[in-house]
């Protein structure tokens, strides 16, 4: 699912804010990195924006009481 948002291929049609390592100039088995992949993929964006995986991470940092949490930034990170 993440070889074609490195290839440069965004359903949304947004870029990430940053987006390490390109097809043909990057080593094939080096690290890839992309922040806010949320922007460019519907399915990122469905885990990293999840209410409930929010209120899990809430509830485990103990502020469930007093609102909750909010994402600041995702970051993709994958190792082939």
């Amino acid at each position: 699912r993440f070889d074609p948002l490195f290839r440069g291929e965004f359903p949304t049609g947004v870029y990430p804010d940053e987006w390490h390592w390109r097809e043909g100039i990057s080593k094939p088995d080096s690290f890839r990195e992309m922040v806010n992949a949320w922007k460019c993929c519907p399915h990122v964006a469905e885990v990293a924006r999840s209410p409930h995986l929010g209120a899990l991470a809430s509830e485990l940092l103990g502020w469930a009481p007093h609102g909750g949490a909010r994402l600041a930034q995702d970051d993709l990170l994958w190792k082939p």
